[in-house]
């Protein structure tokens, strides 16, 4: 496994365990903190099977979660963001064919 996947799931488990950690409640219903993490768990998926990832969802989810929030310094923003630009990095080699 490449340091890239390893970079992009490493980041997608963390912020999945911090939605389980900080929203426990809010997981066990359909809203957007249990929306947020599905994305993130399709994530995971697609990088397993070595996929690109449209970069855009993380966007999304960081705009769902502040709106759901209003909470714009929450280490979640943070992790998101830095897992965009991994998934930039990701999608590159996996186009490119660089996947040992």
């Amino acid at each position: 496994m490449n340091d890239g996947v390893l970079a992009v799931k490493i980041k997608c488990q963390e912020i999945l365990e911090d939605l389980k950690t900080y929203y426990p409640d809010q997981l066990k219903y359909n809203g957007t903190m249990k929306m947020i993490y599905k994305q993130f768990e399709l994530a995971l998926v697609k990088v397993d099977q070595r996929k690109t990832l449209d970069v855009q969802f993380v966007s999304s989810c960081v705009r769902m979660f502040v709106d759901d929030t209003a909470d714009y310094m929450h280490p979640l923003v943070g992790k998101m963001e830095k897992t965009a630009e991994l998934i930039e990095l990701y999608n590159k080699r996996v186009r490119g064919g660089n996947n040992e």
